[in-house]
């Protein structure tokens, strides 16, 4: 073969292994939990609850999320503002100082 077929066949296989990725990306999703998340410690999840409250601080952001099960400390690390009262975060469940928390990567806002 000669330089530019595998030129070609090179970046064919790169843009199909980049849409294999974004495709595999946008159908992996947390579970949305509905209990405790004691029992989910290290796992990315998601839940739903009504914003109790926010604390932006100048590298994060502290919220309380009230759930049907428990009131739920949240960290994100950036500064986020919002109108609605009923969120849904994605994260994962960590422990700080003998309490577990979510340790968020993306939030939305239900009622906005």
């Amino acid at each position: 073969m000669n330089e530019t077929t595998i030129t070609k066949l090179s970046l064919i296989w790169i843009f199909l292994g980049i849409f294999t990725m974004f495709i595999a990306a946008e159908f992996s999703t947390a579970p949305q939990i509905n209990d405790s998340i004691e029992n989910h410690f290290g796992e990315e999840v998601i839940v739903k609850g009504e914003l109790e409250k926010i604390t932006p601080k100048e590298s994060f952001t502290f919220i309380k999320l009230k759930t049907n099960m428990e009131t739920i400390p949240v960290i994100l690390f950036d500064n986020y503002q919002t109108n609605g009262t009923k969120l849904k975060i994605q994260g994962k469940v960590d422990i700080y100082r003998g309490e577990f928390e979510i340790i968020a990567n993306r939030i939305w806002c239900e009622d906005c």
